[in-house]
């Protein structure tokens, strides 16, 4: 069982990386899915949690599938997709409550749906939104039926379970705060991440404000995420992983835009190459020292 479960966990894990690679794909106007696959197979955390039995990188996995659902959605238009990043949401809810937020990432999808103009200047509009909303949150709580009907029938002990995460006495809270979280979640990215990636990060920022593409709010889930979830008393570093999906594609973002600007720029372009090594190579050697270090026996 163990086994199993370690290697359902791995597999998982390693798919993160390929999930990033296709959702930054989708982005047509800078190329940045190299980058962000990079950044996803070697940012430390998801390297360590992804050796261990626990529920948060399937989590993360989910909610990223649940974002490449919904701008599959906005790109085809196909109502089929909207559907799956339904059931994706029910599965992350299912995987670990806190999944239930990504909803908005669907929330999100619908809203730039209805409110962006095509050529003729027309949009779909309130009407849209209202009921693609209301038959989308039944469809997800449909699918949160078939798939934990459990969690119904035994509701008492359910909610008992949600409220216990809540709970304020724990070592896992120390009464930071919400913003004393929140800074607890930044420190882990930085810590992580280093100074380098941190200010590429920054970068991409801006970068995605210049693109002036409305989907690429699909990858600011993980800062929603941070803030709600920042909200509780408790805080956990392996809680952060869901979070760090949208500093690790800003940080991709903001790396391939500064390699954009440098093309056919010689001396410009070498420089870039020196702030690229100086921030992914000690990035790629800590995620892999992270493995190495649990493959060493405990001599204690």
């Amino acid at each position: 069982f163990y086994t199993v479960s370690r290697l359902m966990t791995a597999v998982q894990g390693a798919l993160i990386p390929v999930v990033a690679w296709f959702i930054a794909r989708r982005f047509k106007q800078i190329n940045f899915s190299w980058a962000a696959a990079l950044l996803f197979i070697f940012y430390p955390p998801f390297v360590l949690h992804s050796h261990y039995v626990t529920v948060d990188i399937p989590l993360t996995l989910f909610t990223m599938l649940v974002i490449l659902a919904s701008h599959t959605y906005l790109a085809s238009r196909k109502t089929v997709w909207l559907i799956l990043a339904c059931l994706l949401v029910a599965v992350a809810g299912m995987e670990k409550y806190p999944g239930l937020l990504s909803y908005g990432i669907v929330l999100v999808t619908i809203g730039i749906s209805a409110f962006t103009r095509d050529k003729q200047g027309q949009s779909p509009g309130w009407g849209f939104f209202l009921k693609t909303t209301a038959w989308s949150l039944v469809l997800t709580a449909f699918f949160i039926v078939i798939i934990a009907p459990s969690l119904f029938v035994n509701y008492d002990f359910a909610w008992n379970q949600i409220v216990n995460e809540a709970r304020p006495t724990h070592l896992g809270s120390d009464g930071l705060g919400w913003g004393g979280n929140l800074w607890f979640y930044l420190k882990e990215f930085f810590t992580n991440a280093g100074l380098v990636i941190s200010l590429f990060g920054i970068i991409g920022i801006v970068a995605a404000i210049l693109l002036k593409d409305p989907s690429i709010l699909l990858l600011f889930f993980g800062g929603g995420y941070w803030l709600a979830l920042s909200i509780l008393y408790l805080h956990w570093s392996r809680w952060s992983l869901p979070m760090m999906t949208t500093p690790l594609f800003l940080a991709a973002i903001g790396s391939a835009f500064i390699w954009q600007k440098a093309r056919g720029k010689v001396f410009a372009k070498v420089g870039v190459l020196l702030v690229l090594a100086v921030g992914f190579v000690p990035f790629t050697l800590k995620g892999i020292v992270t493995s190495i270090m649990l493959t060493w026996a405990d001599t204690r």
